[in-house]
């Protein structure tokens, strides 16, 4: 979403760009779904014709899981090589631009031939009125989302978004995004929206919920409902929790839009006060300014 933010604000601006999608392609639990929850269009980055032939056998091949050994392994590891080359050689003909040369104006007034490459986390790559009417989110198909939906508009809903998968499975994600929103960090989280919110409901969000149960904070706080992340529509969730009066928010951008995206003029938004561990800061996108001033930072 920060990426197609700032696509959209370069396009706004007249420059000649498109929307690299490729990866999204090859991911197994993540997909590219801005196009089912908005009303958007893009222009689609592809390779020129004597290269895609081969970049989108291999991207086939990652996406299936199709890598083996014996020959077919050998063939496999052949292509997949050849496509890199071929794609590495087609990039070497644009100027790169990397997020962690950090925030630069000039790349809003234009750019000539270019591949930017990163996160782009930042409001001030966006206009924050454009983005906010692109993102305005389609209706739910599911009856039982509306259903959910409605519970959400009809209480003194607050989400709180527990995010494990990769940040507790993948020891390179731990490292930079782990151990920050912490048990501690929540329960002191669910006790200030207590303490400012009356009779709440907390509309519980995780890809991990059988981690959150065993959580004793969790078991105090009263009202709960329960939301397992669909990653195959993943974002009806993120609907939902932008829908909820407040947001208990952790250091992952999908719950960070859906707290932005809340048009609650009185809405509460809690976070960590640090995003990523200490030590990685200056290894990632610019992300000293991707907390807003009116949200409440708490530590872990």
């Amino acid at each position: 979403m920060f990426q197609f933010a700032l696509y959209r604000n370069l396009r706004d601006r007249r420059s000649d760009v498109f929307l690299d999608i490729h990866e999204y392609e090859e991911a197994r639990e993540r997909s590219f779904d801005l196009d089912k929850a908005f009303a958007i269009a893009y222009r689609r980055f592809d390779y020129p014709i004597l290269i895609w032939p081969l970049v989108n056998f291999d991207r086939y091949m990652n996406a299936k899981g199709k890598r083996t050994s014996g020959v077919r392994g050998l063939f496999g590891k052949v292509s997949g090589g050849l496509s890199r080359r071929a794609e590495n050689l087609y990039l070497s003909t644009f100027e790169h631009i990397s997020d962690r040369q950090f925030f630069d104006p000039g790349y809003l007034s234009g750019i000539g031939r270019a591949y930017l490459e990163g996160y782009w986390q930042s409001p001030r790559y966006f206009e924050e009125g454009d983005i906010r009417r692109a993102f305005s989110f389609s209706k739910p198909a599911d009856p039982s989302v509306a259903l959910l939906l409605e519970r959400i508009q009809s209480s003194h809903s607050i989400a709180i978004h527990f995010r494990r998968g990769d940040y507790a499975e993948n020891p390179a994600l731990t490292m930079i995004y782990g151990n920050i929103c912490t048990p501690a960090y929540y329960a002191r989280a669910a006790d200030l929206a207590m303490r400012r919110v009356g009779n709440p409901t907390f509309f519980v969000f995780s890809d991990d919920i059988e981690w959150v149960r065993h959580q004793s904070f969790v078991r105090e706080l009263g009202n709960i409902v329960e939301v397992e992340i669909n990653h195959r529509n993943s974002w009806t969730d993120m609907m939902l929790m932008s829908k909820c009066k407040h947001n208990i928010v952790a250091n992952s951008s999908y719950s960070w839009w859906a707290a932005w995206l809340n048009d609650n003029p009185s809405k509460m938004v809690i976070c960590p006060s640090k995003w990523v561990n200490e030590g990685y800061e200056d290894k990632l996108s610019d992300l000293s300014e991707i907390l807003p001033r009116d949200w409440i930072k708490i530590d872990g």
